[in-house]
């Protein structure tokens, strides 16, 4: 992804250091991730992180940017991140492994085995790899994972999928700082650590010409352990957060027509999470989500489509705390709605642009920490967006146009005056981005430039573009990328500058 979508993925350091998602220049929670339509997001209100989502298994990566709340729920404020396993496997036995080797204890290793027939398909993914790290440690990063899948017809129209993965990353944190201001202290044992594991289950039957079904279950789980900085004042060695989540889906999908279609979605969703508290004891979080969501898409005429949805979701929240007599119970109901139109407009060109709702519940983390401290109840965030674009293809040359606008009207952000959570308001993202690009049979080209910007309407006009809850994402972004094929031989080539950006330390920003 950072090759793909240049400053819209960021991390922060070397192998196993976090990598957030920043679609859109919106904050790396606006992202949901997504594996075969189960959420992997981490409950216990750490974030999305890409670094420790394993690629085993998935066949390919989508990538949707705008906010799509109507289909996906809370979070999807920036986009969705949309990893799939389903893959076409040939009759027979396939293969594909490979192994790397390199400088600095470097090596990879990698590969995919299926087994197909004629009404179904087995597969097996592993992979691993090692690195030692930048500055002497007791570990080196490390990482490992695996993945089984099977793919069976039951019926002329059904075909039932199941999955299962599992993945373990370390990495080595040699050095620590007692306190905020400190010296840093050389500790070459410390190393965080993040397991994880999914179950997915999809039945797919189609229901004669005009209707289909989806049903998919799911179960993710993640653990997280990282060394406890202050064990010194009290407390365990080490931090074991472990967030627990089960998915339902079941989708109807309807085309009676070439020109409408129309799918509706059922969904429930149960999570939990499991935290330490710094007093010794722990942090429990619940949270259970209904929702029912429809979309329905209309053309009118050959050159216009139509696609509007909509979604009711209802949420619970509640925590216990075993350090103290604490149990927060937040509950939340939340409707939102998207309409969006596609114009072929002739001559190569076509205009497209949608607008709608967005929302996000409150992270676990953020309720979890102003329970503890005294804080305010906190209230689901809640934007409104819309996007427009400009396309062009015209035999081998393509251009296109498109800018974004999402304005949060109510926020959960930290308040550094009051160190705790509260309820704000008016953050907004947007930007602008251009590409132009030429493809024949055998070569490619596209150059491409994004300008895009997040400020905080809060604070005074001199002050948008630095305040904390806005800070990290670069304004401007350039990129080249070609290719050319020569027979069985393919060549890949890209470049991209991303500019500077404004970072905080301490709620102090700096450029």
């Amino acid at each position: 992804l950072q090759r793909e979508l240049p400053g819209q993925v960021s991390q922060t350091g070397g192998l196993g250091t976090i990598a957030a998602p920043q679609l859109g220049g919106t904050r790396p929670q606006d992202t949901v991730i997504l594996l075969d339509g189960v959420r992997l997001a981490d409950t216990t209100g750490i974030g999305v992180d890409l670094s420790t989502i394993s690629l085993a298994g998935v066949a390919r990566v989508e990538v949707q940017r705008g906010p799509v709340s109507t289909l996906y729920g809370s979070d999807a404020q920036g986009g969705v991140i949309a990893l799939y396993t389903d893959a076409a496997v040939d009759p027979g036995t396939h293969g594909d492994w490979a192994l790397g080797l390199g400088t600095h204890g470097l090596g990879r290793l990698n590969g995919t085995d299926s087994l197909g027939w004629g009404s179904g398909n087995a597969r097996v993914a592993l992979s691993g790899g090692r690195q030692d790290a930048p500055t002497d440690a007791d570990n080196r990063y490390r990482e490992g994972s695996a993945f089984l899948g099977l793919t069976q017809s039951i019926a002329d129209d059904q075909t039932l999928s199941v999955i299962y993965r599992a993945a373990f990353q370390g990495t080595p944190l040699p050095y620590k700082s007692v306190s905020l201001g400190s010296p840093f202290v050389y500790a070459p044992e410390r190393q965080d650590s993040v397991r994880s594991q999914q179950v997915i289950g999809t039945l797919r039957s189609g229901w004669g010409a005009d209707w289909g079904t989806e049903v998919t279950l799911g179960y993710a789980e993640q653990t997280r352990t990282e060394p406890n900085d202050f064990s010194a004042f009290g407390g365990p060695a080490d931090y074991r957060s472990t967030s627990y989540s089960a998915q339902a889906n079941a989708t109807l999908h309807w085309t009676p027509s070439p020109a409408f279609a129309g799918s509706f979605l059922l969904q429930g969703i149960q999570e939990r999470a499991v935290q330490p508290d710094y007093a010794g004891g722990t942090q429990r979080g619940e949270g259970h989500h209904l929702a029912a969501a429809m979309e329905l898409a209309w053309e009118p005429v050959d050159s216009v489509r139509i696609v509007g949805s909509l979604r009711e979701q209802k949420d619970r929240q509640n925590f216990v705390f075993t350090t103290a007599s604490l149990v927060p119970d937040t509950r939340n109901s939340q409707f939102t709605g998207k309409l969006g139109v596609n114009w072929q407009i002739g001559g190569g060109f076509r205009a497209y642009a949608s607008g709608g709702s967005a929302f996000s519940n409150p992270l676990l983390y953020q309720v979890l920490y102003n329970a503890a401290n005294g804080g305010p109840d906190l209230d689901n965030e809640k934007s409104h967006f819309i996007q427009a674009g400009l396309g062009w293809d015209q035999g081998p040359w393509q251009a296109r146009l498109e800018a974004w606008r999402t304005k949060i009207g109510t926020a959960v952000i930290f308040d550094y005056n009051t160190f705790l959570y509260g309820m704000g308001r008016d953050l907004r993202f947007q930007g602008l981005e251009a590409a132009f690009g030429w493809r024949a049979d055998k070569a490619a080209i596209e150059g491409w430039a994004r300008s895009q910007e997040a400020r905080d309407q809060t604070v005074p006009a001199g002050q948008q573009l630095t305040a904390p809850n806005v800070v990290r994402r670069p304004f401007f972004a350039f990129g080249l990328k070609g290719e050319r094929t020569w027979g069985d031989v393919r060549g890949d080539l890209g470049w991209s500058w991303q500019g500077p950006r404004y970072d905080s330390f301490g709620g102090f920003p700096t450029l």
